[in-house]
């Protein structure tokens, strides 16, 4: 099941606003269960050197029980041959996300003003009715050591009214942190998901399949980044 994979699609903040976080950065930093790594793959290694600090081309997952709830929360890291800039636009290009997005049927940006968006999504994930949503997003451009961010949660007052035969999501909470490495050229991205993808099935089920569509869903990026990425550089 990689249902996670497509709910991640949509969608760096500084400590000076530390006061003015999106619920999903607080809902992140408030929980203090420590992560459970779930997995690391080099997939390109530095001079024969496969280990985290020093691979060039990775990704690690890990998950952790979300206070309160049988859902897990799911945090992977990893890095593009891109800059954050070319990444950003990648995660926001909510219009396209069908061409590039696992299991995405459908993408539309509904309103935008400032650091704010709401954005509406569709995905049409296999052995299960298709799933849409609504959130609300802030984002980042550039910030404070070259860092790009966008957040997102629940958006209830806007945004189409839920279809027959497809599943609202009502929890869909998360963000992508964009860190410059290799003086700007490269970016380190950091992926925060919690959601509940309203699957009748038991937790234990659940929480087994809580990971396993990043893989898919950082490759997909990762070629889109890199084809807009020679585009733009022509």
């Amino acid at each position: 099941m990689r249902i996670f994979a497509a709910l991640s699609a949509f969608a760096f903040i500084a400590a000076a606003l530390h006061a003015d976080e999106p619920p999903a950065a607080r809902l992140a930093s408030e929980n203090t269960i420590a992560w459970e790594k779930k997995s690391f793959r080099c997939e390109r290694p530095a001079r024969g050197c496969y280990i985290s600090r020093c691979c060039e081309l990775s990704l690690e997952i890990f998950t952790r029980d979300e206070p309160g709830t049988d859902i897990r929360e799911v945090r992977a890291v990893g890095e593009f041959d891109a800059p954050p800039a070319v990444v950003f636009s990648v995660l926001t290009d909510y219009a396209h996300f069908t061409e590039y997005m696992p299991y995405t049927v459908g993408g539309q940006l509904l309103w935008r003003e400032g650091n704010e968006e709401v954005v509406w999504g569709m995905v049409d994930p296999p052995f299960v009715s298709r799933r849409d949503w609504v959130t609300r997003s802030q984002f980042i451009m550039n910030g404070p050591g070259g860092i790009y961010r966008t957040s997102w949660w629940p958006e209830e007052s806007m945004g189409p009214a839920p279809q027959s035969g497809v599943v609202r999501l009502k929890k869909n909470t998360g963000s992508w942190t964009l860190e410059p490495i290799s003086g700007g050229a490269r970016t380190r991205a950091t992926y925060f998901i919690a959601t509940d993808p309203g699957l009748a099935l038991p937790i234990f089920v659940m929480k087994a399949i809580s990971g396993e569509g990043i893989p898919d869903l950082f490759e997909a990026l990762r070629k889109r980044a890199a084809t807009q990425l020679k585009t733009e550089q022509r």
